[in-house]
């Protein structure tokens, strides 16, 4: 996904500003999760949040090793990076649906971008000794359109899920992550103005609903890419 401009000076110091940026990256219907969008993601991140997954499809896929030696391999593989995401599995799903045309398309593309990544590397190589434009991103609509597939077809994995829960269930399910982001929301909040050290605060965990949601939504994932 690509690179966008900066979020504007003035909320980038307001914990004000990012509470309400988080507020802003929810849905409207009751179930709790950060926008798919790339937009709010990367202005998430850039407020000094960690990447924190309310989907579901930011969890590691289980790794299906084909014999003894993949298995080793996958095991030893494990200590240098995780699994492929189930977000990252979709993607390069809904990428081996395009036509020909657009696979042509995509692939003019990544070269363009592949080679803005080296120009914005080159440009903060020589910015400190002669500052110069920062690097115009080249268009690139395909791959906007696989973005939106893939936000699509997310978001119709998410919405069957929560068709399949009780009402009981939806409820549990949305009072916890309003409990959870919360915890995140607390865990966030400036505690050390001085800039003196402050304590130690562990990771926030969803709760045994939330986590039962994620192992739904893995198992509508896994099911949307054996049909796919």
């Amino acid at each position: 996904m690509r690179d966008i401009d900066n979020i504007c000076q003035e909320t980038r110091n307001d914990s004000s500003s990012q509470y309400k940026l988080l507020e802003e990256c929810t849905t409207k219907k009751g179930l709790l999760e950060l926008d798919r969008k790339t937009d709010d993601q990367n202005k998430f991140d850039k407020l000094g949040f960690p990447k924190i997954d309310m989907s579901g499809f930011g969890q590691e896929a289980p790794y299906k090793a084909t014999g003894a030696a993949d298995y080793i391999r996958h095991q030893i593989e494990r200590l240098l990076t995780n699994d492929e995401s189930y977000d990252n599995k979709i993607k390069r799903s809904v990428e081996g649906q395009m036509t020909a045309q657009e696979r042509k398309q995509y692939e003019a593309e990544e070269k363009a971008l592949t080679q803005h990544k080296r120009d914005v590397l080159d440009w903060g190589l020589k910015s400190t000794m002669n500052p110069e434009p920062y690097p115009k991103a080249p268009n690139a609509p395909m791959h906007d359109a696989i973005d939106r597939r893939v936000q699509e077809a997310e978001a119709a994995i998410g919405k069957q899920v929560r068709r399949e829960m009780s009402p009981g269930e939806q409820r549990r399910l949305d009072e916890q992550f309003q409990e959870y982001r919360d915890a995140i929301r607390k865990a966030n909040e400036t505690r050390d103005p001085l800039g003196t050290g402050g304590m130690y605060r562990a990771k926030p965990e969803p709760g045994p609903a939330v986590k039962d949601y994620f192992k739904r939504v893995g198992a509508a994932a896994e099911d949307y890419l054996k049909r796919h």
